[in-house]
């Protein structure tokens, strides 16, 4: 009977750790410094979802949180992730249920230019205008 539990333990690890995979937290900022807002203007802490997968994910009934001992302090909604689409998710606190969910203007494999500067570049680099020539070309991560 044990072995039969073991078995099934493995079984059910191996199925969800291939199944689960293709969908991931991309990203976590803990200290959103302004960087991204919310619909508020606030700048609250937020988690990035990205389903690299070919199917879409449903997140219906799945949780976060911050406490180990309430581990679906924060349930979501019923909302679906498309395959290639990234999912933000605000710590804000404030019970929202219509997450935000945008397209990366850099995706993977993409050819684009980048700076690896010794020291900080010039402010104009923001500008449609800046020429950035100079800087190295690469493909995205």
């Amino acid at each position: 009977m044990i072995k039969f539990f073991l078995l099934a333990l493995c079984l059910a690890f191996h199925v969800i750790h291939t199944v689960a995979q293709p969908f991931r937290i991309n990203e976590v900022m803990s200290s959103n410094g302004g960087a991204i807002t919310d619909s508020d203007g606030d700048t609250p802490d937020w988690i990035e979802f990205y389903n690299s997968g070919s199917v879409s994910v449903n997140l219906n009934g799945y949780g976060l949180s911050d406490k180990k001992d309430l581990p679906f302090q924060w349930i979501l909604s019923d909302y679906t992730v498309n395959p290639g689409e990234y999912l933000l998710v605000f710590a804000s606190g404030k019970d929202r249920r219509e997450p935000v969910s945008w397209n990366t203007i850099i995706a993977e494999g993409d050819e684009w230019k980048y700076l690896a500067p010794n020291s900080e570049p010039t402010t104009n680099w923001r500008l449609n205008t800046f020429n950035d020539a100079n800087w190295l070309t690469g493909k995205s991560g």
